[in-house]
């Protein structure tokens, strides 16, 4: 199983300026933010928001999106009920 990164451009029309190939069964938080760093150095665009699913949620990925004002940070919890 592989894994699919995109970077889009929120700007335009949710245009792909970056893409990867991640292993599917890696839930890796290094290789989430690798990829970040990967982008800002290669293209000097830093990543405002990442959307991600619940196996990637950590205290770094979460400190270092919350630490700023200007980025947001969306989790996918399929396992959580939902209130109502």
């Amino acid at each position: 199983m592989m894994g699919l990164v995109l970077v889009l451009d929120t700007r335009l029309p949710s245009l792909p300026v970056w893409f990867d190939i991640i292993p599917g069964n890696l839930l890796d938080v290094s290789t989430v933010m690798g990829i970040v760093e990967d982008v800002e150095s290669s293209l000097c665009i830093s990543v405002g928001s990442l959307t991600l699913d619940a196996g990637y949620a950590s205290k770094k990925i979460i400190r270092a999106f919350s630490d700023c004002g200007d980025k947001f940070l969306i989790l996918r919890m399929p396992a959580r009920k939902r209130w109502n």
